[in-house]
């Protein structure tokens, strides 16, 4: 459980499977092919993002996915998924096609891919032959932030 504030508002929220995770990594495989087995496993509160690496995109990904889950949580999603509310919290926008053109991942040699939780994150990464060079995962320890995992 987490207390979040979103939209002015605490709620006291319990984050599906474990807490969420971010990973910087790269890939053999092609963008294309990575994005459409993250539309495959991202089902109901289990979901895989893979967006562009960048600090400030990096920055914005946990209070996206504070507000995202809320908003999933609330049933006020203004998409059909868990993973599409993120892109556009991490955007700044309700336009899918200008979230994925700003945020989307756009190369496989390095990009950001943010998980649900541990176990999605590491059946993606298996199953795709992913390579991973920092992982993190949430922390609610004081203020929320990612840290390190080792």
């Amino acid at each position: 459980m987490a207390n979040v504030k979103a939209a002015g508002v605490m709620h006291n929220v319990a984050v599906p499977g474990g807490m969420p995770r971010a990973c910087l990594c790269s890939s053999a495989a092609g963008i294309g092919t990575l994005v459409e087995a993250s539309k495959r496993v991202s089902v109901g509160e289990r979901f895989v993002l893979l967006i562009r690496a960048g600090k400030q995109l990096q920055e914005g990904v946990l209070p996206a996915f504070l507000n995202a889950y809320v908003r999933f949580v609330e049933r006020e999603m203004k998409t059909d998924s868990l993973q599409m509310e993120l892109l556009l919290c991490i955007a700044g926008t309700l336009n899918i096609k200008k979230a994925i053109e700003s945020c989307g991942a756009d190369t496989n040699r390095r990009f950001v891919l943010v998980s649900s939780d541990a176990r999605t994150e590491v059946n993606f990464v298996r199953a795709l032959g992913i390579r991973v060079v920092e992982r993190y995962a949430l922390s609610f320890d004081g203020d929320p932030e990612f840290v390190p995992v080792i």
